[in-house]
């Protein structure tokens, strides 16, 4: 039996809601594929949401498995998918997922954890002795490393590779050696790896999503870059653009989108619709809020707030010229804010500004706790379509 522990799974299926995310792991199931998560509980009980762990049979070796999801989601994730859930401490969690799986004859012990870098290593630390591998996904990490006798595997990002682990047991099926490799997709094409079954069945759904993506909608000038060192730093041209277009299709006074929403670059020639949902893939939606000063004045240092680390909430913004110092401590940087003419006072909680964003951030996501419960306007279309309306790219 596969397994799927996915952290995209959970962090985007969760916009849809947790009753979403428990259907398609049904269905999943189905199919001999088990999403597991071993930190993810039902609020105030000891019941996980997912199943916590599963045993594969191998050649009549029981092998063990749990997952571990990001502590990090109810920040990255809308909220509103999250009501009744807690993201607990990844090792006590993992702690009592081996002892379940050691309870259940597990013999040899594999973590898939989309975690940190910092979870990683403390559940290798904590746990070296009962864990034999982690297969790691979040940094995007390619290649292994022992880690207090753990086995920690990456395969890098994107389906760029396949990867393998190799276990050597003794006679009492303890593991006595272990590697991992990757192959990748160029080898893995040569080798014919691929399941006809499958292969057929992803081709007819490529098919059907190139017949809607391939369409023209519109060109662009110029290259415009979505590097996370740019579009999660400071105010890049793709920020400008897509709030430009969330505030012109939206009549509203200004605009923001979140650095970490941008995904893909703008190429120069011509754009296809899978071009633009490249950029905007999350299928958040476009909607108004009502802001004050205050409230814009709490949003923006807030966004600031990491430099001058990268962050996936770092604000792009239309409608509105900000100065800020980085080099103040943070929450106390933004300097000035003015929309149109006029400077705002920080302290004025009675004016108000229309304010175009996508629903993940108005419901708090990124930590933006300071929009969370203001009365929504108008719900008006998904990111991608409403950058596709303003298409001619320039």
């Amino acid at each position: 039996m596969p397994f799927i522990r996915c952290d995209f799974l959970l962090r985007r299926v969760l916009n849809y809601g947790k009753d979403r995310l428990l259907e398609l792991a049904g269905i999943a199931e189905t199919g001999g594929l088990d999403i597991i998560s071993a930190n993810v509980f039902v609020t105030a009980t000891d019941n996980t949401f997912l199943p916590a762990t599963s045993i594969v049979e191998i050649d009549g070796v029981k092998v063990g498995f749990f997952g571990l999801s990001p502590q990090t989601t109810p920040v990255q994730t809308s909220p509103t998918g999250l009501a009744g859930l807690e993201f607990r401490d990844y090792v006590t969690s993992a702690q009592a997922a081996v002892t379940a799986l050691k309870t259940q004859g597990a013999t040899v012990i594999v973590a898939l954890a989309h975690i940190s870098d910092d979870g990683l290593l403390a559940v290798a630390n904590a746990l070296g002795n009962d864990i034999d591998v982690i297969i790691e996904g979040h940094d995007h990490r390619l290649g292994s490393r022992t880690v207090n006798g753990v086995l920690i595997a990456g395969a890098g990002q994107y389906q760029e590779n396949l990867g393998k682990v190799t276990l050597s047991l003794n006679p009492s099926n303890s593991v006595i050696a272990k590697t991992a490799t990757v192959i990748s997709k160029a080898q893995a094409e040569a080798m014919n790896l691929s399941d006809p079954e499958t292969k057929a069945l992803a081709e007819t759904i490529k098919s059907q999503v190139l017949d809607q993506f391939s369409e023209v909608i519109g060109e662009s000038e110029i290259f415009i870059d979505s590097d996370r060192a740019l579009v999660r730093v400071a105010e890049a041209p793709l920020g400008n653009l897509v709030t430009d277009a969330m505030r012109i299709l939206s009549n509203a006074d200004i605009a923001f989108n979140n650095g970490g929403g941008l995904r893909a670059d703008i190429k120069q020639g011509d754009i296809t619709r899978g071009d633009i949902n490249a950029v905007l893939p999350f299928g958040n939606v476009l909607v108004t809020i009502e802001v004050t000063p205050k409230v814009l004045k709490d949003m923006l240092e807030h966004g600031l707030s990491a430099l001058p680390a990268q962050s996936g909430g770092f604000p792009q913004i239309s409608g509105m010229t900000v100065i800020y110092d980085p080099e103040k401590a943070a929450g106390s940087r933004v300097v000035s804010i003015k929309v149109g003419s006029t400077t705002l006072d920080f302290t004025d909680t009675t004016t108000k500004f229309t304010l175009a964003t996508n629903d993940f951030l108005a419901a708090g996501g990124d930590g933006y706790v300071m929009l969370a419960g203001l009365p929504v306007l108008a719900e008006i279309d998904s990111l991608d379509t409403i950058f596709e309306r303003n298409s001619k790219l320039t």
